[in-house]
């Protein structure tokens, strides 16, 4: 058997009793415990009580004292005291007052319990329970805390917007409440038994009465020592809505393929016969078409060569002729050139409605480079990979002719004079390619204007920039060169 004193310890629970005539004060050893002081050099006093005893919870203890006389009831105080540390501890204390013969109280006598350690368990266990209800709040499932009974215990402000329901109304029904007249109850026994942390679908009803499809996942969860069901409710109308549709669908879309399929068959059958008859056809098709992808590739190399047997002749016929009129055959002759470059390229590309537009610039300055040979001049050419309709890259190919030709005659009028001609053409950017002919020479005369001169090839420039819906811009530095752009669009 323990000594009362083993008990007490063992208990955490200390006792005491008061003098009310003389304000004695006595304390069991557990007492002492429990406010730090030593039984052998202390001696317990109303005093040290009234130091001790947090000053917010010292009128309690006071209207206790001043009602013992009157009031002969037991009292239950939940008291803070701050130790000589520094550190505040929770007590309980609990009392009662003994009298004389019924008549005078003489004595309060009562029990001290150290409880500061279950405080802050329950300080804890709040702050768990907010940061649970902030957590659950920000979900957008509906979460539900239910005994074993189906009494709601929480609910989170996503299940009151699905259902209807305040929390307070939610919290006086049972989950029972919430099923459709046509539902029974057995879904709440599979979410927490058989069917524990697996989807449960179930018909539910909102306060207004309207019956929705939901989805509900149940936990078993112990909560202070107490079983309870945590379900996540997802309202899943919609879904089911969708899913109902495409079941039709598909039965509807069955029924339609077989017929289509019993038709496809038969229509099959007599394909076959066309197709046997289609593919001889396609084999004649593809004889013809190759010859004339044949007659068309020669019918290029020989408009191309007679282009060079024309210009060969207007080359041989200007020596005959004054510089002047030499000079305008030399015109003529550079321009059938640039066109028989053209079909030069489509025969060795084998394209016919476009052109590379790139290789053809080359092939255009080298041309130009090996007529007009000069030490003083310098050809650069950057052109990006593209390529052009044909009948685009024909008017740009004459324009590059004339600039050049320009440029080499007129823009380099001293022999110690280091020309450059820089030819670019520049991908699409914003939907416009551009070409651009620059060079470092003396640049027009003030009193040119390209749009309105009589010259013949300025002329024709301005035409062939029209002709593909281009713009035309020049920039003249005298003495410091010429640059020329032409912004078109395919």
């Amino acid at each position: 058997m323990i000594s009362l004193k083993e008990a007490q310890a063992f208990s955490g629970i200390g006792y005491w009793e008061l003098n009310l005539s003389t304000k004695s004060l006595e304390w069991t050893d557990q007492v002492f415990t429990i406010f730090g002081e030593d039984p052998a050099s202390f001696k317990p006093n109303l005093a040290y009580i009234f130091e001790r005893i947090h000053p917010d919870d010292l009128q309690k203890v006071r209207e206790c004292l001043e009602n013992a006389e009157i009031n002969h009831e037991p009292s239950t105080l939940q008291l803070r005291i701050d130790m000589a540390s520094g550190e505040t501890r929770h007590i309980v204390v609990k009392s009662g007052t003994l009298d004389n013969d019924g008549e005078v109280p003489i004595r309060k006598v009562g029990s001290i319990q150290d409880i500061t350690e279950t405080i802050a368990v329950q300080h804890k266990l709040e702050s768990s329970r907010k940061l649970f209800k902030a957590i659950s709040n920000q979900s957008t499932e509906g979460i539900t805390v239910a005994d074993h009974d189906g009494n709601y215990v929480y609910v989170n402000d996503a299940f009151c917007e699905m259902s209807g329901y305040t929390e307070e109304e939610l919290l006086k029904l049972t989950v029972f409440d919430m099923k459709a007249k046509t539902q029974d109850h057995s879904s709440f026994k599979n979410s927490k038994e058989d069917m524990e942390g697996k989807p449960v679908k179930v018909i539910l009803r909102k306060k207004t009465g309207e019956e929705y499809y939901a989805e509900i996942i149940g936990d078993i969860i112990n909560v202070d020592g107490e079983s309870l069901v945590l379900g996540t409710i997802r309202d899943v109308s919609e879904r089911i809505k969708q899913e109902e549709l495409i079941n039709q669908f598909n039965s509807e879309l069955e029924s339609m393929v077989e017929d289509r399929t019993n038709l496809l068959n038969e229509t099959i059958q007599n394909l076959n016969v066309e197709v046997e008859f289609r593919k001889d056809i396609e084999a004649q098709l593809k004889d013809s078409l190759a010859t004339k992808e044949v007659l068309f590739k020669e019918v290029t190399h020989r408009v191309k060569n007679n282009m060079q047997i024309i210009s060969s002749l207007i080359n041989l016929q200007k020596t005959t002729l004054d510089e002047e009129a030499g000079e305008f055959l030399d015109q003529i002759a550079r321009r059938i050139h640039s066109m028989a470059l053209i079909h030069e390229t489509l025969y060795q590309t084998n394209e016919f409605k476009e052109i590379r537009y790139d290789e053809y610039l080359r092939s255009l300055i080298k041309y130009i480079r090996e007529s007009y040979f000069s030490e003083q001049i310098t050809f650069e050419l950057q052109a990006s990979k593209s390529t052009l309709p044909l009948e685009v890259g024909t008017s740009l190919g004459m324009i590059v002719m004339e600039l050049v030709m320009n440029s080499i005659k007129h823009a380099f009028n001293r022999e110690d004079y280091h020309g450059l001609v820089q030819i670019k053409f520049q991908e699409p950017h914003q939907g416009h390619f551009v070409l651009s002919i620059a060079d470092n020479g003396c640049g027009l005369p003030p009193e040119i204007n390209v749009r309105e001169t009589k010259t013949l090839g300025l002329q024709l420039v301005s035409t062939l920039t029209e002709q593909i819906s281009g713009e035309l811009e020049i920039r003249n530095n005298q003495n410091r060169g010429t640059l020329i752009n032409i912004k078109f669009s395919v």
